[in-house]
């Protein structure tokens, strides 16, 4: 597709400073660390993200820069698309209307991950895993408030679908838990 200049502050001369689009995130920032690292992990090694990152929904990134990359790898074929090192970086490029996200692209495709060792499955599957159980806490927080509204004598069966919705997904939630923590380990 063809992505459409984005508008540049005039003033700015030669620099040409997109005035548009989402900001350059903190690259030290602790709220995004594990969003940064999946999307370092399926930029570098997308033999080992594959499906499993393909499968994060985007509201796994908080962050709109990191969102519009996870869109515009999604859009490249995901990372399990069979591209990988610069193929794969100007895939998804072609794919981010920004040019912050695109200069972001480049910069997470070579910023090392922050693993003890060479990046392995496990490690790999951790670190996706992190912002899924992020995005699986937000939905139980809504069933919760979604239960406290309905009454389970008026709504008997509603009440215990929903109650059972929460209870799986909790399980889902701490099952999440145990495998991001071997991102820490």
């Amino acid at each position: 597709p063809a992505r459409k200049a984005a508008p540049v502050d005039e003033n700015q001369g030669a620099l040409a400073i997109e005035v548009e689009g989402p900001r350059r995130p903190k690259p030290k920032d602790p709220e995004l660390h594990l969003q940064r690292e999946a999307l370092k992990a399926a930029l570098q090694a997308p033999h080992l993200a594959g499906p499993h990152f393909d499968s994060l929904p985007g509201d796994a990134f908080t962050e709109p820069a990191y969102l519009e990359l996870h869109q515009g790898l999604q859009a490249a074929g995901g990372a399990s698309c069979g591209l990988a090192g610069p193929a794969l970086f100007d895939a998804v490029k072609r794919n981010c209307q920004h040019q912050v996200v695109q200069s972001l692209v480049t910069e997470l495709s070579v910023e090392p991950m922050h693993a003890r060792t060479e990046p392995d499955l496990r490690y790999v599957e951790s670190l996706i895993a992190a912002p899924n159980k992020s995005v699986v806490a937000r939905q139980i927080a809504d069933i919760k408030s979604r239960l406290q509204r309905l009454s389970p004598l008026e709504n008997a069966d509603d009440y215990r679908a929903l109650f059972g919705d929460l209870v799986a997904m909790e399980q889902y939630h701490k099952a999440l838990g145990e495998q991001a923590s071997g991102s820490l380990a």
